[in-house]
């Protein structure tokens, strides 16, 4: 039965034949959508978390198609590499592609020359999760609170150091954000690994990292470094004893976050996608996916392709004004 009834019965009561048909044939592929393998290509290495996601979520898509759906793992070259396989599959809804607001949002203004267009070369397909970035400082260290540490930071242009995952990650804008809102200068080094980043803040070699629970470990479980402030307009849910930067006497509404979405090649028909997109939601209803999620320290958070479209649109447009003003460039 054709899902799109009312829609396909409207074009025909209005005269509109060739709209009418175009509708069928959507309701028609997605009826018989998967018809083969689908691939979820990621810019991501294995074993992460945005790759533990994915590798969920194909595992889930399977059982529900009943179809195999394997995940393709392109890490490297910013993301270039994926984007670029995506961009050039069929548009029939049996690719997509799992990426985050690094690749998505803040790539095409920080880097020189980007291969892909988010909003041309792809269509927004639904919103997986969010993970909030907390303000993480030595628990033996200078600073006890928010304020503390926007002091410091206008008091010593240039001198407290920061600690990102790599430059050009949310982590980094985010910081330049906090620069701009506070009126101070920060110097920000990126960190490959984790577990030296850890090292060097808990021993008061870096003065502060936006990071997440997940992230961070073992050096908090342990005690070596605390929270003072989580970058959201409300508290997380898996932290909600960390006040948000307002809360904590910083400036208000600063919102710092991760988050992976999937995306299809640009012509996918709109059945399919609204097809994949109500079996996303139905995924991250699931309460042992929602245990696993919870885990890794992600938020579900799920959202229609139209809103993830606005978001990304958004996104770009915020972020390009902060690269701009803050005059951050790639090393």
């Amino acid at each position: 039965m054709i899902r799109n009834m009312s829609a396909l019965l409207r074009c025909l009561l209005q005269g509109s034949v060739a709209a009418a048909v175009a509708i069928a044939g959507n309701c028609a592929w997605a009826q018989n959508f998967p018809q083969k393998l689908v691939r979820i290509t990621e810019p991501y290495s294995s074993g992460g978390g945005p790759d533990l996601v994915a590798r969920l979520f194909a595992d889930r898509f399977s059982k529900l198609w009943k179809h195999q759906v394997i995940v393709d793992s392109r890490p490297g070259a910013s993301g270039f590499l994926a984007f670029d396989a995506v961009k050039k599959a069929q548009p029939d809804g049996h690719d997509l592609l799992l990426s985050g607001n690094a690749q998505l949002t803040i790539n095409p203004s920080f880097l020189k020359s980007v291969p892909y267009d988010p909003e041309r070369d792809f269509v927004p397909v639904a919103l997986l999760y969010r993970t909030p970035f907390f303000l993480a400082v030595s628990s033996n260290g200078p600073f006890s609170s928010v304020r503390d540490v926007i002091a410091s930071a206008k008091a010593q242009p240039g001198r407290m150091i920061a600690a990102v995952p790599y430059i050009g990650s949310p982590a980094h804008i985010g910081g330049a954000t906090l620069d701009l809102l506070i009126g101070a200068q920060t110097t920000q080094i990126a960190f490959r690994e984790n577990g030296p980043l850890f090292s060097a803040l808990s021993n008061n070699d870096l003065s502060w990292s936006f990071t997440t629970p997940a992230t961070a470990g073992g050096f908090l479980r342990n005690g070596k470094v605390k929270f003072l402030a989580v970058a959201s307009r409300h508290r997380s849910a898996s932290r909600p004893d960390i006040p948000t930067f307002e809360e904590a006497g910083g400036p208000a509404g600063l919102e710092i976050s991760a988050w992976v979405a999937f995306l299809a090649p640009k012509g996918t028909p709109p059945d399919i996608v609204a097809f994949i997109n109500r079996d996303v939601s139905k995924v991250l209803a699931d309460a042992e996916v929602r245990e696993r999620f919870a885990a890794f320290g992600f938020e579900p958070a799920t959202s229609t392709p139209a809103e993830l479209g606005e978001m990304i649109r958004n996104e770009l447009r915020s972020n390009a004004e902060i690269i701009k003003r803050s005059g951050i460039r790639p090393d």
